[in-house]
């Protein structure tokens, strides 16, 4: 329960908060549930307007009630589904097909997969194709020094090659990119865009978010898990809130990516997501990507297996393909 502060009750002075709090009385709890008449002889407040107070405090904090109707428009109002990626003509992205349609707004999906799987270039792929088809912004936070702007530009190019310089301008000013390499300044970076989300006069550039890429949270988690690191699993879960409060309280499609370890539970070989029982519960959908055993030399192919969702039969599984101008649903016929 909240504590109680001067704030809470309007005209309670600070003499009189410290009164209270030396009667017990130290939570919004406490204060309305007491009695009035017995409470004003020893804090030395009229009976009547300790009641007053005491009815202000429960008008501020009382939940506000919202019909069936009301909520059903509200969350309407704020869902939305991403594609994962671009539609090429006539092929349709694969991804989007295990994902239920793309990625959900007040969702985490998280990409896990081992190094060199293609995690970033998902994440990459992903950035661009929100930037481009939504007219939306999108923050990239990259902790392992991933992102790549040229990357970024080759794939524009490959998707439409008669872009002018303007519109490719246009398209990658809507890629807000931070490098932060440790939990500390990923927590800050996160910290100060719900801060500006929260506040009613936010800039247009927080108005417009509707993508945060985390890139990748085990670069930042794995360091403080373990050992001597007596506070890595608060940390973890206090990273855990803040990309949940985003999602949720603003309609923000979340997008992580999560490394393997071995799963020594298994006699065969096999990896899992790293981070542990107390993360699985973060994501609501879990994409495993791994390289195809049969992939050809060039090496482009990719599995994605559906490992956890709400909505989506599990282990189901689809192959995609990376190339200079991105993901694509089939193999490309060359590559450069």
């Amino acid at each position: 329960m909240h504590r109680l502060l001067s704030l809470s009750c309007g005209s309670l002075q600070p003499s009189h908060l410290n009164a209270l709090q030396e009667n017990g009385v130290k939570t919004v709890a406490d204060f309305i549930s007491c009695n009035a008449e017995r409470l004003a002889q020893k804090i030395s407040l009229p009976e009547m307007v300790l009641c007053s107070l005491q009815q202000t405090v429960i008008v501020q904090m009382a939940a506000f009630t919202l019909s069936g109707r009301d909520f059903y428009d509200d969350m309407m109002s704020r869902f939305g589904i991403i594609s994962s990626g671009n539609n090429i003509g006539y092929l349709f992205f694969s991804l989007d097909e295990l994902l239920d349609g793309g990625l959900y707004s007040g969702e985490l999906t998280e990409i896990v997969g081992a190094a060199g799987a293609g995690k970033s270039q998902i994440c990459m792929n992903i950035a661009l194709s929100t930037a481009m088809k939504t007219k939306k912004n999108v923050l990239y936070v990259d902790t392992g020094g991933s992102m790549s702007g040229t990357r970024i530009r080759e794939m524009l190019q490959g998707w439409n090659s008669s872009l002018e310089d303007q519109e490719v301008c246009d398209i990658l000013s809507r890629i807000s990119v931070i490098q932060a390499f440790d939990i500390f300044s990923v927590v800050d970076v996160l910290e100060g865009v719900r801060q500006k989300l929260h506040t009613e006069e936010n800039d247009d550039e927080m108005q417009q978010l509707r993508m945060i890429i985390v890139d990748s949270v085990a670069a930042v988690v794995s360091p403080i898990l373990g050992g001597q690191q007596i506070h890595g699993h608060s940390l973890m879960v206090n990273l855990s809130r803040i990309l949940k409060s985003l999602a949720v309280e603003h309609s923000v499609a979340v997008v992580i990516t999560n490394n393997v370890v071995t799963d020594s539970s298994k006699s065969s070989f096999s990896t899992k997501p790293a981070l542990g029982p107390t993360w699985a519960h973060v994501p609501n959908t879990r994409l495993f990507i791994q390289r195809s055993p049969i992939s050809q030399v060039d090496g482009t192919e990719r599995i994605a297996t559906v490992i956890k969702s709400s909505r989506q039969k599990l282990l189901v599984s689809c192959t995609f393909y990376i190339h200079n101008s991105g993901l694509h649903s089939q193999r490309p016929v060359s590559q450069n």
